[in-house]
């Protein structure tokens, strides 16, 4: 297995719906994702904690043409390698079920404790969703309560920025709760 290397901010989608989006990459695959954060600045950052920026020009560039395509309706399953190493096992194993829900559909934080073996975690499911670091590829804003509810989207614009990215899925939202789709 390769070891990671540091990582640090080095791209930038300007043009979304949900304002910029940065995303970090490591020789791996990718590694973050966040709404906003000025790329110059993490890099200046980044640089003066002593890391190296990595280079993935072609990667970098394949980030940006999946979230363009995803936010034009044109593209339903990203593609782009993630490197899971910068994630706890459990972490792992809940955001890897959250990737297989597929695209306008939505699962409970119960039913994904359930297919990840631990059917009492509902709440450590939870947790990792409100933990992971790259949102939209990684598509927690996918999990909701058992009852429809949107409970929580730590991306830039909290729970309207979940029901946001569910409507471009098909869902109807209605107040705080899927209603169908």
């Amino acid at each position: 297995m390769k070891k990671r290397m540091d990582t640090i901010w080095t791209g930038l989608l300007n043009e979304s719906p949900l304002g910029p989006i940065s995303y970090a990459v490591s020789e791996l695959g990718l590694t973050r994702v966040e709404f906003g954060a000025p790329v110059g600045f993490r890099v200046i950052e980044a640089v003066q904690e002593g890391k190296s920026p990595v280079s993935q020009p072609d990667l970098l560039a394949e980030i940006s043409r999946q979230l363009a395509a995803y936010f034009a309706g044109q593209l339903q399953i990203f593609d782009v390698p993630v490197d899971w190493g910068v994630l706890s096992a459990f972490q792992q194993r809940a955001l890897k079920a959250a990737q297989e829900i597929p695209y306008g559909q939505v699962k409970s934080y119960a039913r994904l404790a359930d297919d990840i073996g631990q059917p009492k975690a509902s709440r450590a499911v939870g947790g990792a969703m409100a933990g992971n670091p790259m949102p939209i590829i990684i598509p927690c804003h996918r999990v909701v309560a058992a009852d429809g509810r949107l409970t929580g989207y730590s991306g830039s614009g909290g729970l309207a920025t979940k029901a946001w990215l569910l409507g471009l899925e098909g869902h109807q939202v209605s107040g705080e709760r899927v209603i169908s789709g």
